[in-house]
């Protein structure tokens, strides 16, 4: 994610700078802010729980069924006078 890049590159300069960042100064508070802030827009960080499904046993099985209805052996769909190289 770029705008974590940018945050991070944020927090290396000011320790480049002052050596620690005081969480209490203007530059800590902006990077505790934008760090709460990038938890609420990252769907893969890890404050976010991923929602989770189940499934009853007659939707996997029409799932299954479906899914072998769709199926084809792989030398029906595909032949090497395709691969274009």
């Amino acid at each position: 994610m770029k705008v974590r890049g940018y945050v991070d590159a944020v927090r290396d300069e000011a320790i480049r700078r002052c050596g620690t960042i005081d969480e209490a100064s203007e530059v800590g508070r902006w990077l505790q802010w934008a760090e709460t802030y990038l938890g609420t827009i990252d769907p893969l960080a890890e404050e976010r729980s991923l929602q989770a499904y189940s499934l009853t046993d007659e939707e996997i099985e029409a799932l299954r069924t479906e899914c072998e209805a769709d199926w084809c052996d792989y030398s029906e769909t595909f032949s090497q006078s395709e691969w274009r190289i």
